[in-house]
This record gives C-alpha cells, structure tokens and sequence, in this order.
C-alpha cells in the first residue's frame, strides 16, 4: 500500500476527543504554542511494533529542516501516548534539545541514531508523566510483549560486535524507561524479562549491566552529561563515535 498524506488535525481529532490526557497535550504543545508545520504520511510499511515514528530531514541546499511523522494506522484511545510522544520528539529536534552524535566509521553509524533515542525516550516519557499524567505503564508492559516476542526468536548472541552494542543500547534504553514505574509491583514483567535476557544473550548483558552503571553514574537530563555518557562509550567499548 503505497504512503499518503493526512492534515495533522485529521490524524490527531480521534485522540483529541477520546483521551483527556492528549487533548490536554495537545492544546498546549500545539495549539497554544502556534505548532510549527509537521507532515503526517501513513505509512503500513512501518516495522513491526512500531505504530508511529518522528523524522527529522535537512535541507542540503538551503540548511531548512523539515519534520515529518509516519503513522502506521490512525490511532484510537490506545496510542495517545505514542502519538504524544513522537510529537514531542519533534518539539525537542527543533528545539536543539536533542544531542546529535556523529560517526568516523560509517558501518557503526546507526548506533549513534540507537544512542540518541536511548537518551530521547526516556526524557520524553518522564516529560509526558509529569506534565500531562500520560499512563506509561499499560504502553511499556504492550512493548515488553513484543520485546520478549523478539528475545525469543532470537537463537545466539549477535556474532558482530556492532550488533552486541545495538542490542545493549536498546535495552539500556528500555531499563531507562522502566525506571520512571516508581511502583515496585508493576515490575515483575520487567524482572521477568531481564532474567529471560541475562539466559539467552549473557556477555550483552554484563555489556549492558556496565553501560547502564555508567548512566546512572553521570545522569543524562542535559545535553552535557549525554555527551560525557558518549565519550565514556566511545573508551569503554569503541573509538570510532564522536560527537
């Protein structure tokens, strides 16, 4: 099915009406901030699990940056924090609230994209909490079954070393994220996980257990400490990322 392109309004007017959370959002992120133009195509080619995702694209010619969000279906009452959060994606990028991280070597260059969401996710989740009340529980508990779907099909350790630092990346990235459920009962899912993880891909995960002390050790709520976090990547476990 080929890519088409909705009016934002058109996309978003199911979300504004069903959830209070995101009309609440919405109203003021967008309509009191006099929102800047994004393009929203859909797209249902996007890759299983995921149901919206923000792009960022530059100008070569004249440095104009355009934003675009794909979306795989229109969304119900369900998606309004992954609506919410692909907006304010887009609201940071432009905002230059998001670290860009660049690469020598250009075959370890989708781990520098892998790094930037690990510190994006989190931020924007924690963002969307605490101003909006947004429930990331129900959302993350959805993306750990599709995550334990993944860790299940997968029959050894990824042989190249930049696939064992992708798979390190995300899930620092998802422990993040199950950081913001201050309530200790709703972690067993998460516990769970993390023993079928430490099983089946044991050497990514003493990676991931020493990558996430160094996070936690610095803290990543500035775009400063981001960039100490990387150059502690870049000695601990590669020399080709810079930033």
């Amino acid at each position: 099915m080929a890519q088409k392109k909705f009016k934002e309004r058109n996309v978003v007017k199911g979300l504004r009406k069903s959830s209070k959370e995101f009309n609440h959002f919405y109203q003021e992120e967008r309509v009191k901030r006099n929102g800047f133009p994004i393009k929203w195509i859909q797209n249902p080619e996007l890759k299983k699990g995921i149901k919206a995702e923000a792009n960022l694209a530059v100008s070569t010619s004249t440095g104009k940056e355009f934003y675009t969000i794909y979306f795989r279906d229109f969304p119900n009452v369900k998606d309004d924090l992954v609506f919410a959060h692909e907006i304010v994606h887009i609201i940071r990028a432009k905002e230059k609230k998001v670290l860009i991280i660049r690469v020598n070597d250009k075959s370890y260059s989708f781990l520098a994209g892998a790094l930037m969401n690990m510190f994006e996710d989190p931020l924007v989740d924690e963002y969307l909490k605490n101003y909006y009340k947004f429930d990331l529980l129900t959302n993350y508990k959805e993306r750990l079954r599709h995550q334990k779907e993944q860790l299940v099909r997968l029959d050894e350790e990824p042989i190249q070393y930049s696939g064992k630092l992708d798979c390190m990346i995300n899930f620092s990235k998802i422990a993040l994220c199950w950081n913001l459920i201050k309530d200790q009962d709703e972690h067993q899912d998460w516990i769970d996980y993390k023993i079928s993880y430490e099983d089946k891909l044991p050497n990514v995960w003493k990676m991931s257990t020493y990558f996430l002390s160094i996070i936690e050790g610095i803290g990543f709520d500035s775009l400063d400490k981001q960039e100490r976090i990387v150059k502690e990547f870049m000695t601990s476990f590669i020399e080709t990322i810079y930033n």
